[in-house]
């Protein structure tokens, strides 16, 4: 019995992005793989997805996506998920910070004959810098209208 789109995926999550086993990338990633999210400088095909992965995991120590959240349709499969590691490696110009990070993405992968063709992906990126120590976290005003309580008023006040 030939594996569904969401088993691949999950499939690629599993042995690929969390197991670091790069030999599965060429059974599992079409020739004409194209990332709208990845830098250009990354290319295509599944050589992009090997080098991708071998950067994060060179960069974040215990790596993990844990998926929330997997829905199939067609021929796409949506995953929505908590990506998280411990920056022990230069990322993108970034030196190590030591800091763990936890954020949520969702990524959306399309596929063609069994294996996976174009990808998707909405990262809170500003979230991971913030816990990396990148960016300062920002400053709430106890006066602020948005974080004082009593300057709410409920429906009708």
């Amino acid at each position: 019995m030939r594996p569904t789109h969401k088993q691949l995926v999950l499939r690629l999550i599993d042995e690929v992005a969390n197991g670091g086993n790069l030999r599965l990338v060429d059974e599992l990633v079409h020739a004409d793989f194209f990332s709208h999210e990845a830098a250009p400088s990354r290319g295509s095909g599944p050589r992009a997805v090997k080098e991708t992965m071998r950067v994060l995991h060179q960069a974040f120590a215990g790596f993990h996506v844990e998926c929330r959240d997997v829905i199939a349709e067609g021929g796409k499969v949506a995953v929505r998920a908590q990506v998280s590691g411990r920056h022990v490696g230069e990322f993108n110009g970034l030196p190590p910070t030591g800091h763990e990070w936890s954020v949520q993405q969702i990524h959306i992968v399309r596929l063609v004959d069994e294996k996976l063709i174009e990808h998707w992906a909405s990262r809170d990126d500003l979230g991971a810098l913030r816990q990396l120590g990148v960016l300062p976290e920002p400053e709430r005003s106890r006066n602020h209208p948005a974080t004082d309580r009593s300057q709410h008023r409920g429906v009708g006040s």
